[in-house]
């Protein structure tokens, strides 16, 4: 399989998920029979997979992957300049690990990282993608209060509060 040189804003492991979705429906996978659960990176990775178009991330050689009944993340990365960067004092002590990590999965261009954080994805667009059957109707983030490697506010301080603030356009 090809990878596009632009794909360091999901990494190689996130482009290579995109070029998976790609492959699968070539043998058939069609929309909607199918649930994604994805845990911790992969979690993060499924995210940019299915709530934003491969175009997002400059990867214009590949069509949207196919759109699952549902999107469950369980304690995943949603926000990566601020795990490395907002841990505070309680997970300070991993910061150059999340960074490792991060670098690893992500890309090295720290610069890149804000526009492949999903708190970050504009809800806007995610609502078109929704209503074009692109993206589930039902998105689901689990995160464990007893993660000892993760902050248990994150989501919820997060994703939760811009979901609530933002102007949610039903779907029909």
């Amino acid at each position: 399989m090809l990878r596009s040189s632009s794909s360091s804003l999901v990494g190689i492991r996130g482009s290579d998920v995109l070029h998976g979705f790609e492959l699968l429906r070539s043998f058939g996978l069609t929309d909607h029979p199918y649930i994604l659960l994805g845990h911790s990176c992969g979690s993060s990775l499924l995210y940019q997979a299915i709530l934003q178009s491969p175009q997002h991330y400059a990867l214009k050689n590949l069509s949207d992957s196919s759109c699952p009944a549902a999107l469950l993340g369980l304690n995943g990365l949603y926000d990566f300049p601020d795990l490395v960067n907002g841990l505070g004092a309680s997970h300070e002590h991993l910061r150059d690990d999340y960074e490792k990590l991060l670098t690893n999965a992500f890309g090295a261009d720290k610069g890149k990282w804000p526009a492949a954080s999903q708190v970050r994805f504009d809800p806007a667009e995610i609502s078109v993608r929704m209503r074009e059957s692109k993206a589930p109707r039902l998105v689901v983030l689990d995160e464990s209060t007893e993660d000892q490697l993760l902050r248990a506010d994150e989501p919820e301080g997060k994703i939760g509060g811009d979901l609530e603030k933002s102007e949610q356009t039903p779907v029909e």
